[in-house]
């Protein structure tokens, strides 16, 4: 028997260990993936803190937000008019 796992790094905590152990005492193959994130087309309707809490939650680094907050408050996407 095999068990698949698709994770964000934000999803890896002490109840997934639970479960990880308890698949091994199964005798239950594991395969973890990585879950991918989807990219989906640009809503200026969006508030940027909505946008870096969202990357926040998917398990970034705080240097990746802090660069990519940035690099959205320089951009002409979220310019303030």
């Amino acid at each position: 028997m095999q068990a698949i796992l698709n994770i964000k790094i934000s999803d890896i905590n002490d109840e997934l260990l639970d479960v990880v152990k308890e698949l091994l005492l199964r005798n239950i193959e594991i395969v973890i993936r990585k879950e991918n994130i989807a990219l989906e087309e640009y809503d200026k309707n969006i508030p940027l803190e909505n946008v870096i809490k969202d990357f926040k939650d998917a398990g970034y680094s705080q240097d990746f937000i802090k660069d990519l907050q940035e690099g959205f408050e320089t951009s002409t996407v979220y310019l303030k008019k």
